[in-house]
């Protein structure tokens, strides 16, 4: 039962976040996109750019804006990098710059609003291969 409310608030948080960039004039190409390492929330055009949106649905009067609090893990950000490579090769009318923005979704019952959309929200152009080693890098910087 947990499990199905939180799929339930993950998915009115995505629904939330895409209104949002459909707003704004993105062009939504695929939600929930598997790659054989993990999945992109959302994937969209802006512009001139393709866009991997992690959405990030958080509830309750607790929610922390702090950024620090909810960026994705480095794993996690490698998953949507590599994830997103995965996209472009197979969609190659797609290949052109790619950012990477994380919006929080504050969801309270069976309503949601956007607090916060992080464009470049981390950098995904070092090696998705490489390895941290315990070592902060440009990964976990917040722009």
């Amino acid at each position: 039962m947990v499990l199905e409310s939180r799929t339930r608030t993950g998915d009115l948080g995505e629904d939330c976040a895409v209104h949002r960039l459909e707003s704004m004039g993105y062009r939504i190409l695929t939600r929930n996109w598997r790659g054989k390492r993990g999945e992109v929330d959302v994937i969209a055009q802006d512009g001139d750019q393709v866009v991997a949106v992690e959405v990030k649905t958080r509830s309750g009067c607790g929610t922390n804006l702090d950024p620090r609090h909810w960026m994705p893990s480095l794993a996690q950000q490698r998953r949507i990098v590599q994830s997103l490579h995965a996209f472009l090769a197979r969609h190659p009318q797609h290949r052109t710059s790619c950012r990477f923005d994380v919006i929080l979704v504050r969801a309270e019952g069976s309503t949601a609003q956007v607090e916060r959309h992080l464009e470049g929200a981390f950098d995904g152009s070092i090696s998705v291969g490489q390895k941290s080693h315990g070592k902060s890098n440009r990964w976990t910087r917040v722009r």
